[in-house]
């Protein structure tokens, strides 16, 4: 490794000095000078929420024979967010999972869209009416500290939850 340090107007480390011996970090500076750099990029919501309901699919709903319908429209939101939506709708399908089929098999639809400064995505199911009642203290409280909320709602023909968050939401 190269010493860029030293004593002496000689042993001042230059720019092309730095940069040899840390060629993968970014000047200080250059983040200053490019603010688009520091900025984080937005995902599509829908496309990060594919993998996670698949692979509960598989593992999860599989053996209790549920099956697992995704609707998405285009919702483009920054990688916080998407990481703790895409937590929130894990454990919602599990608590559907565990309450409302019990005994049988079923449908979960979700429903994911954007409207006026909002993301909302409606978990809704086929199974059992009184789930909708039971649980979800933990998701509440989840989704309260990151400024959204989860109205819990039973139905006819099964229960349905509908999440809701700011598109700012950090």
């Amino acid at each position: 490794m190269k010493h860029i340090l030293g004593a002496g107007a000689e042993a001042r480390p230059s720019a092309e000095a730095f940069r040899a011996c840390a060629p993968s970090a970014p000047s200080a500076f250059d983040r200053f000078r490019s603010p688009l750099r520091c900025r984080q990029p937005r995902r599509d919501l829908g496309e990060w929420l594919a993998p996670i309901c698949s692979r509960l699919s598989e593992t999860l709903l599989r053996s209790r024979d549920v099956r697992l319908y995704l609707v998405a429209e285009p919702v483009l939101l920054k990688d916080g967010p998407c990481r703790r939506i895409g937590m929130l709708l894990a454990m919602m399908i599990g608590e559907v999972a565990r309450q409302a089929f019990q005994s049988r098999g079923g449908i979960i639809l979700i429903e994911l869209a954007g409207w006026r400064g909002e993301v909302m995505l409606c978990v809704s199911n086929n199974g059992d009416p009184a789930a909708a009642t039971r649980g979800g203290g933990l998701m509440d409280l989840l989704a309260a500290k990151s400024g959204g909320r989860i109205d819990w709602r039973p139905g006819a023909h099964g229960s349905a939850a509908l999440l809701r968050f700011p598109t700012g939401a950090d």
